[in-house]
């Protein structure tokens, strides 16, 4: 099962209870990109298998987003999570002068030249800043294709170029720079990542990839409840709708029971498929009161690209849905 994506704070909070199991925290993630907007804030999270370091990552803006790039250098316009050998790296994406940035002997290695917008995530490794930088720039010619706007990160040689530091997972929320459409529809987000080359030092243009995000606007997920006292049995029935139309059948939702609204360690108790009217239904026992949350998983349709690579789409919502189902026990009959 993957894990739960959340909006805002909570993402750090679950980020970090992973990591505090033990395993190896570059292990946790599914590979694949993801998308998720909010009224305020846009995620966007990308995880790659282990193996090959991460040379540089393009991203792609589907047509339909509002994106602002007029904020003044040193605004912080995001936060971040990077997982990177093991580590936990945390830090401020800030606007930055595109032609200073540029100039930067991690800019030139990057993306020298001329550029409409530029971003710098300043992290911290062993007491050493780190600033990686983001350029971003309006599409043209084939890259049209993709997208409107193209956000391009590189991740330096010197840092990230070994398997020991290789980037395993970006997750970033941004604030005030992308703006959902207003239009229902499938939105195909794209991140066109190049790994290294076995010696860590050069971009191996041959072995780019094309994760792709299907982020289907507007997504809503119903739920019902009935309990049966009886036989202390919970039946949970809903429906998802995904840009307007249900879902493609057999799509998973994880039910969870929670002891409050903001538990961060629930018990899933059930893994329904939608029907092919996106419907779903489980029953499952519970004795207590509890909070019951329901989530669609991500899946993976199938893709098509022009990269060496190949593709890998992802189909994450935001959708969910919680009721609260209260246990009362039965009265003691009189003697």
């Amino acid at each position: 099962m993957r894990r739960r994506v959340v909006i805002l704070g909570v993402l750090f909070s679950l980020v970090l209870l992973s990591v505090g199991g033990g395993a190896s925290a570059d292990s946790l993630f599914t590979p694949g990109l993801t998308v998720l907007s909010a009224a305020d804030a846009t995620l966007i999270e990308l995880a790659v298998p282990t193996g090959p370091s991460t040379a540089a990552a393009t991203f792609y803006v589907p047509p339909g987003y509002g994106v602002t790039l007029t904020q003044p250098a040193t605004t912080q316009v995001g936060v971040a999570i990077v997982f990177a050998g093991g580590q936990l790296l945390e830090g401020n994406i800030t606007a930055a002068d595109p032609a200073a940035l540029a100039a930067t002997p991690e800019g030139q290695a990057c993306d020298p030249g001329t550029h409409a917008a530029a971003w710098s995530l300043s992290v911290t490794v062993g007491g050493q800043t780190l600033d990686i930088p983001f350029f971003i720039d309006p599409t043209t010619g084939t890259d049209t294709a993709l997208g409107t706007y193209e956000i391009h990160t590189c991740f330096a040689s010197a840092q990230f170029g070994s398997t020991l530091a290789a980037i395993g997972d970006l997750s970033m929320i941004f604030q005030g720079v992308f703006t959902a459409p207003g239009a229902p529809g499938d939105y195909l987000w794209h991140a066109l990542v190049t790994p290294y080359q076995a010696d860590g030092a050069t971009p191996n243009t041959l072995g780019v990839k094309d994760y792709q995000a299907n982020e289907p606007l507007p997504a809503s997920l119903t739920m019902t409840k009935k309990y049966n006292a009886k036989t202390h049995v919970v039946t949970i029935g809903g429906k998802l709708s995904l840009a307007g139309q249900a879902p493609p059948p057999g799509v998973r939702i994880d039910l969870m029971t929670e002891t409050s609204p903001t538990d961060l360690l629930p018990t899933l108790r059930a893994r329904p498929g939608t029907a092919a009217d996106g419907s779903f239904h489980a029953s499952f026992r519970l004795t207590r009161t509890m909070y019951v949350a329901a989530s669609p998983e991500t899946y993976h349709p199938a893709c098509t690209t022009t990269e060496p690579g190949g593709c890998l789409q992802s189909v994450t919502t935001g959708a969910s849905a919680l009721v609260h189902v209260v246990v009362k026990k039965p009265a003691k009959k009189k003697r």
